[in-house]
């Protein structure tokens, strides 16, 4: 993508090879009537066209970031998440492991009464 000053650089040659061309033909003709105003609106009318481009791009990039840190956050929220039930599958692993380990200690009591 050409640079604003790039494309008025190139349109504003491509108006003085025209005028050049114009000069060349006829220098009494008609166009030497015309107001070099009507040429330079179109390149005022693009600088400002390029300004509204700049201020889209500048509204994408915003977006953008926004996006970014949005996603951003999310991992961080899922992250946290990742980290709480990874605590609470622990607790639950240690737990069911004290359950089992009363359940066995409490089956060796119920068998040397039975075998007394």
């Amino acid at each position: 993508r050409k640079t604003k000053s790039q494309r008025v650089t190139g349109i504003w040659n491509e108006l003085e090879e025209e005028q050049e061309e114009a000069d060349d033909e006829d220098a009494n003709s008609d166009t030497s009537n015309e107001d070099p105003m009507d040429k330079v609106n179109p390149l005022m009318g693009m600088m400002q066209d390029d300004e509204g481009e700049d201020e889209e791009d500048e509204e994408e990039e915003e977006q953008q970031l926004k996006d970014a840190q949005d996603r951003l956050r999310r991992k961080e929220e899922e992250s946290s998440l990742a980290k709480k039930l990874l605590k609470m599958e622990t607790r639950l692993r240690e737990s069911f492991i004290t359950l089992l380990e009363g359940a066995e200690d409490g089956a060796e009591q119920d068998a040397r009464y039975l075998n007394g």
